[in-house]
């Protein structure tokens, strides 16, 4: 299919959408600006991609703020210090291999409204309020680009008013007086002087992770006992540990907890009769500022959704995409995005549809035997499944008793008579051996525990049966 895809490249966000010929809008995803270049064109160029899906790009176009030469296609906007005297149309071409334009974001939203109209006027001035002030001039269909090709800067029109402020009001870019240093109150003096006044002069991360229990402890202790800096976050830790160990329970910072559906129950039950088990999730970590920093904020949130779906699983519960969106605060269709890409790395994101996809036949067996791949203990799988330890041991032991023959392409008649199962048990387990073997979120979780206990316990079965 050939597509068209338009940015939207903010200072607060990007926004990247892909429409077909006729300008149906089929997919777009939204993310926040990174204040790197080199993380905002990657950003850009995996939200692209997700967009896209595979399909053939025909023309891309972007909206950026200004100032920007949209001949050359090298963008420079005020408000994004990042992005100056950057070559996009140069970079996109490149990359892409497709026509690109870029042009100030206000001129953009000011066609876009213009070509919406069922009655187009003559001239039309679109005024835009956001991270800055601008404004776009259509005239007879056309953007009116001003002296040499320039844009008007419509928030950069001086006038002779100061409204509320007594004191004379100045722009970022140093001017007196304009709609812009008027209507934005970040520019204006008396702003600017609090902000100065109360600069932030360490970098996001190191504020944040103060932001905390430890963090918390950190300053009382150095505060309270003029403590150096390392002894008191190396007590500040202890006295962490000491809580873990005495409510081992309890929450830790950052965490929530969220109500989920058992694995045990089947699916097609009303959500009302259902069981449920309260998971703890950890939405933030004191790692994450780190992670962040390293690989970028679009990466985070993946490791975000990972983490929070392999202990939802790990504690009985898995859950819903719908519930991981819910926690994250994106649809389900990013969610399905995310975990395409974490699978391509064989990272899977295991929710409760792999634990309720099963025939009848292998319902009860399915989520015990899934459990133990994923390394849980079987006790803990008693205790999460209602079923008893014994219960639990013996429909393990009977996957291994039939699963290592059949993979050593023993019949199932021969199985039957070594293990003592009946035929119909035999090939329960042989199905739902099969079953987890093709699928790819348990093939090789499979494969290896099967592989742990070959060496022992199919030589004694042979044995047994000889």
């Amino acid at each position: 299919m050939d597509v068209y895809v338009g940015l939207d490249i903010g200072g607060t966000k990007f926004l990247v959408a892909v429409a077909d010929a006729a300008g149906q809008i089929l997919h777009q995803v939204r993310e926040s600006t990174p204040q790197d270049l080199d993380e905002g064109l990657a950003l850009l160029e995996e939200m692209i991609e997700m967009v896209a899906g595979g399909d053939r790009i025909l023309g891309m176009g972007a909206a950026i703020g200004g100032p920007l030469d949209w001949r050359r296609g090298v963008v420079s906007p005020l408000h994004q210090p990042a992005w100056r005297d950057v070559p996009l149309r140069a970079i996109m071409e490149e990359q892409w291999g497709c026509p690109f334009h870029v042009d100030v974001d206000t001129n953009v939203a000011a066609m876009g409204e213009y070509g919406a109209c069922d009655d187009p006027p003559g001239r039309l001035l679109y005024i835009t309020l956001s991270t800055g002030m601008g404004g776009g001039f259509i005239v007879d269909g056309r953007i009116y680009r001003g002296t040499a090709g320039a844009h008007p800067e419509i928030g950069h029109q001086a006038i002779n008013f100061r409204c509320r402020h007594p004191e004379r009001v100045t722009c970022d870019c140093g001017i007196h007086h304009i709609l812009r240093g008027l209507c934005i109150i970040g520019t204006t003096t008396n702003t600017l002087r609090y902000k100065e006044a109360t600069m932030k002069t360490k970098p996001a991360r190191d504020r944040l992770s103060e932001k905390n229990c430890r963090g918390l402890l950190v300053n009382h202790l150095r505060t309270r006992y003029a403590f150096s800096p390392a002894m008191a976050d190396v007590l500040a830790e202890d006295a962490l540990y000491l809580r873990t160990i005495s409510a081992p329970g309890s929450r830790q910072d950052g965490q929530v907890i969220r109500y989920a559906v058992k694995n045990t129950e089947p699916a097609g039950k009303a959500l009302k009769d259902c069981e449920y088990e309260a998971v703890t999730l950890t939405l933030h970590h004191p790692d994450d500022i780190a992670y962040c920093h390293q690989h970028g904020l679009l990466e985070l949130r993946r490791h975000i959704l990972k983490r929070i779906s392999d202990e939802a699983v790990a504690q009985g519960a898995p859950l819903t995409q719908e519930d991981l969106g819910a926690l994250l605060f994106i649809d389900r269709g990013t969610v399905a995005d995310y975990a395409a890409v974490l699978e391509a790395r064989e990272e899977s994101i295991l929710t409760r549809a792999h634990f309720t996809d099963a025939g009848r036949a292998v319902t009860h067996k399915r989520p015990i035997i899934q459990l133990r791949l994923l390394g849980v203990p079987e006790t803990e799988i008693a205790r999460r499944t209602g079923h008893t330890l014994p219960s639990v041991e013996r429909y393990i032991d009977g996957l291994l008793r039939v699963a290592l023959p059949h993979r050593h392409g023993d019949a199932p008649q021969l199985i039957s008579r070594i293990t003592g199962f009946s035929l119909f048990l035999v090939n329960e387990y042989i199905a739902l051996h099969d079953e987890l073997a093709e699928d790819k979120n348990f093939a090789i979780p499979l494969r290896k525990f099967l592989d742990f206990y070959a060496d022992g316990l199919l030589p004694r079965q042979a044995k047994k049966g000889g």
